[in-house]
């Protein structure tokens, strides 16, 4: 008597398993699966504009292990457009010399307006860290001159553009190499 109700017992216990695993079917709910939105990368037409007017032959001829950091700036209007460019006022002498950024500031500003920026900064500062290395270098030799270009990346701004918010743009590394 015993042996039945132990059987009648795990055969109620099996059943239960067996019914809890009986799917309901739901009815389908409607997925819309839309892309995703792509950011536009303005860093590349700037860096872009911006190579256009450096002396990319004293870049190259700068010595091995030598890196420069330095921020470009842009201040945009009520209508979306460039009021304002603004470089590092205390970088190097050497890095100055590479940008050119007062001599041709004129012509680099019209470039700059040429690209659509599609009103995302509208009455807002765009700031560009931008790294200039050798490809192949691992290490820094000029480590003074490229803190004191690190610790100056943040502009003087003009008291109109004091109050605008600030984009921070992903820093940009540009990798050179020379043709050895």
């Amino acid at each position: 008597m015993k042996s039945i109700i132990f059987i009648l017992l795990i055969l109620t216990c099996n059943v239960n398993r067996v019914k809890s695993q009986n799917i309901i079917p739901e009815t389908p709910t409607q997925v819309s699966v839309f892309p995703p939105t792509k950011q536009i990368d303005y860093r590349i037409p700037i860096i872009k504009a911006l190579g256009k007017h450096m002396d990319i032959d004293r870049l190259l001829k700068s010595p091995k292990n030598h890196a420069h950091v330095f921020s470009i700036s842009l201040a945009f209007n009520a209508e979306g457009k460039i009021d304002s460019i603004y470089f590092n006022e205390n970088m190097s002498s050497n890095l100055k010399e590479i940008i050119n950024s007062g001599s041709n500031l004129y012509n680099l500003s019209k470039a700059l307006n040429s690209i659509k920026f599609n009103n995302e900064f509208t009455n807002k500062i765009a700031l560009l860290p931008i790294v200039l290395k050798r490809w192949e270098d691992q290490e820094i030799d000029n480590a003074g001159e490229f803190l004191s270009d690190l610790s100056a990346l943040w502009p003087r701004l003009k008291l109109k553009d004091k109050s605008k918010q600030v984009v921070f743009l992903e820093p940009f590394v540009n990798h050179y190499s020379t043709i050895n």
